[in-house]
């Protein structure tokens, strides 16, 4: 206000400032020097703006969401044009992917640039389809003509861990696949039965389970079955819901972490060929 360093001798100042900051004009003639006159440079922040893009599985209501300490305006293109909408919230049905540009407005203050906000809509897979493989009558293999994303059912509930485009029955039931496609889920497959006739209920004595019961790991000795023969096994719920298949051959020792099942009763299954054989086990623990 007085006193100080003459900053430039002009009608205008140039600045380049990050706060706001007063500065002090005045006119000289003869030596003599008016008042001098307070002259405010604000600045001023820009508004913040933050959007996530949002997806859905098919045409549909998607409502877009974004915040703001400012006004904000959704556009059509990045500059340019009129705001469709005002406000935090688009909400419209959409059949394909749109894409939406948001600006905000604080204080006569625009943001540096428009925000680009998506509404995802993602293809439902269309209803995968089952070929099976009768070449190994014990063992049928079921395929998805699907590469990824599959699940496998039995029975309406989902197979822990049959993920994969095919799978090998170990057990009766109602079999059948979904698709997974970034959440998408498609229908379901056809469903296959399979039923298993002619077997023979073998020796117990052939089948050891141990120890039982058993709080980590089960051990499933198959010294009793034909050496060097495949046996499918297979350990399931008192709902006969599987939690876990495998294949060895006879003479080998399985070991299954059981340490995740909850306490209660379990039946492990095992077959070689016609012979069929059920034990159950504890699950302490």
């Amino acid at each position: 206000q007085s006193g100080g360093n003459l900053l430039v001798s002009a009608l205008t100042l140039p600045l380049n400032i990050s706060n706001t900051s007063t500065y002090y004009a005045s006119a000289i003639s003869n030596d003599c020097e008016s008042v001098r006159t307070p002259v405010v440079a604000t600045v001023k922040s820009l508004p913040s703006l933050a959007a996530n893009d949002v997806s859905h599985c098919g045409s549909g209501q998607i409502e877009l969401i974004a915040t703001s300490n400012g006004n904000i305006g959704w556009f059509t293109g990045p500059s340019g044009g009129a705001a469709v909408v005002t406000g935090n919230i688009l909400s419209n049905t959409f059949s394909t992917t749109t894409d939406y540009y948001l600006e905000a407005n604080l204080n006569g203050c625009v943001s540096s640039s428009r925000l680009l906000v998506k509404a995802i809509v993602l293809p439902i897979p269309a209803q995968p389809t089952i070929t099976q493989n009768n070449s190994n009558e014990q063992n049928p293999v079921l395929t998805s003509n699907v590469s990824s994303g599959n699940q496998w059912f039995r029975n309406d509930m989902a197979i822990t861990g049959a993920t994969n485009p095919t799978y090998t029955i170990a057990d009766e039931g109602a079999y059948k696949v979904q698709v997974n496609n970034s959440g998408c889920l498609s229908p379901f497959s056809s469903v296959v039965n399979y039923v298993i006739t002619g077997f023979e209920v073998a020796d117990k004595d052939m089948l050891k389970l141990y120890p039982n019961p058993a709080a980590d790991e089960l051990i499933i000795n198959l010294n009793g079955f034909d050496v060097d023969k495949l046996v499918n096994l297979a350990v399931v719920d008192l709902m006969g819901r599987s939690l876990s298949q495998s294949t060895a051959l006879g003479g080998d020792e399985v070991r299954v972490k059981v340490s995740g099942y909850s306490t209660g009763q379990y039946l492990v299954l095992a077959r070689q060929g016609n012979r069929k054989i059920i034990r159950s086990f504890i699950k302490t623990r």
